[in-house]
């Protein structure tokens, strides 16, 4: 009796078809709607099976020489240095001083007087 072939590790026919496996999941397709769409381009497998290999080939691990071409990216990032104050004033408002009237100022802590109340 013989069992079902499989191919070698990383060598699926699904490897050509993953941009439009992405981009009819993006596009809400149901798996078996996508397995159709991959019977008509030659590619007979079940919808689970391209489950599978999609969740497989998202996680990220790829052999050495897998990888994608690095993107360029549209525009450079803007160095961090040179990025405007927060505040109108050039100043931090989360390192300004707390007013000691503000309801944002730590209060004195709970003694034990002041806990009678909620003991009973």
């Amino acid at each position: 009796m013989e069992g079902i072939r499989h191919p070698k590790p990383w060598q699926s026919e699904l490897w050509p078809h993953l941009d439009l496996i992405r981009k009819r999941r993006l596009a809400r397709a149901s798996w078996p709607d996508i397995a159709v769409e991959l019977k008509n381009l030659g590619v007979s497998i079940h919808p689970d099976t391209v489950g599978r290999f999609f969740k497989r080939a998202q996680s990220g691990k790829l052999p050495l020489g897998f990888e994608p071409e690095p993107r360029q990216a549209a525009s450079p990032a803007e160095p961090l240095s040179t990025l405007p104050p927060i505040g109108p004033d050039a100043t931090d408002p989360l390192l300004a001083e707390i007013a000691p009237n503000s309801p944002w100022a730590p209060r004195k802590p709970i003694g034990r007087k002041d806990r009678e109340w909620l003991i009973g």
